[in-house]
């Protein structure tokens, strides 16, 4: 699995051990099925940046927290992530709100959303991003994820 990733992703976790001393590189490991409800983390860079990860699924706490930074570490180049929000049994999606007539698709404003369903989360992610900007017309979901099989 892990060589079916992109090049780019895979070398996420190279990069999380050299921007973070002492970080041990997690194995991807599903949980029992007795504990089949599972995390979903989010992490967003901070504005300009457009970069953020989501990790979820079948996935322990401490994987999915892994795997969602390292995953904003590689779309930010580097730059640092914040954790935004972890859920466990539920969707979370990521809205933005591109920087008008920016060519880097850099954001104004990035926001997570949580839900029981995908739509749920993403039309709150939406809604938390319309909020802090302007424009309604600005915000739309990046991408979303649940949590669980």
């Amino acid at each position: 699995m892990f060589l079916d990733m992109p090049r780019k992703l895979r070398l996420a976790p190279m990069l999380l051990s050299m921007f973070l001393p002492g970080t041990v590189l997690v194995q991807e490991e599903t949980l029992p099925p007795d504990q089949a409800a599972g995390w979903a983390v989010a992490y967003l860079a901070p504005a300009p940046l457009a970069a953020w990860g989501l990790a979820g699924g079948q996935l322990g706490r401490d994987v999915a927290h892994h795997r969602a930074q390292a995953l904003c570490l590689a779309r930010s180049g580097g730059v640092a992530c914040r954790l935004a929000l972890e859920v466990r049994s539920q969707c979370l999606a990521v809205a933005q709100a591109p920087l008008p007539g920016d060519s880097e698709q850099r954001v104004v404003y990035a926001a997570v959303g949580s839900g029981r369903r995908r739509a749920a989360a993403e039309a709150e992610a939406v809604e938390i991003c319309h909020a802090r900007v302007l424009s309604r017309s600005f915000c739309r979901v990046a991408e979303s994820i649940c949590a669980g099989g």
